[in-house]
């Protein structure tokens, strides 16, 4: 049996950022993983060992529909992150990281518990109904809430004067199916999704305690 991160940490040496991969001195390394749904065990074992932080290149073939269903969600979550981690677990991260992401092995499957994650983190699971002094019903969210939701827009607002390219790290750049990357590096992306996780939704949400808000809908 093989431990790949010690294998990595025998005969790949230590990079600081003076390191240039192909230099004269220098070993340019390139790891490829195809290990058929292995890779969401794998990739956390070799970044909490630092082996991932010896790679100069490294290809992900993603396979998330093999994942067992009650595990696929924090799966997603490893691919959404993968990137921030090796940033800031790194002193040198990768320089490329290429995701093979085949719409076979990732896509069209439902991912248990996303779908109710994602609603949960909408504009409008934050709301409950109050009664009004008049009769009827409204809409309330809390105080914090509201300041939050407010310090979001002004950043938003900030983001597009300023430039439409945001805290976008250099390294590791992105090849492949790289749409989450992006939301992080376009101010214009980034403000379009936000609004849209601001819409009134069209389709009843998931809200625990509040099922007379499915009455609800974007036109009213």
């Amino acid at each position: 049996q093989l431990d790949l991160a010690a294998y990595i940490r025998d005969v790949v040496p230590e990079r600081d950022r003076r390191h240039q991969p192909g230099a004269h001195g220098h070993t340019l390394v390139l790891l490829k993983l195809d290990v058929e749904s292995y890779e969401y065990e794998l990739l956390p074992w070799l970044l909490m060992q630092g082996a991932l932080c010896r790679i100069d290149y490294l290809i992900i073939e993603w396979h998330l529909n093999q994942v067992q269903l009650e595990e696929r969600q924090a799966a997603v979550g490893l691919r959404l992150a993968f990137p921030l981690l090796l940033q800031h677990g790194c002193t040198v991260p990768p320089r490329v990281i290429f995701h093979d992401e085949f719409n076979a092995n990732n896509f069209a499957v439902p991912v248990p518990g996303l779908r109710e994650e994602a609603e949960l983190r909408t504009r409008w699971a934050g709301v409950r109904l109050v009664d009004k002094a008049g009769g009827g019903r409204d809409l309330h969210t809390s105080k914090w809430t509201t300041n939050l939701l407010r310090n979001d827009l002004k950043r938003l607002k900030r983001m597009r004067t300023n430039s439409s390219t945001i805290n976008c790290p250099a390294t590791p750049r992105c090849v492949g199916r790289c749409e989450p990357e992006q939301l992080r590096c376009d101010a214009n992306q980034t403000a379009s999704s936000y609004q849209r996780a601001m819409d009134r939704p069209v389709v009843p949400p998931y809200i625990p305690n509040a099922p007379d808000l499915r009455v609800y809908s974007r036109s009213q």
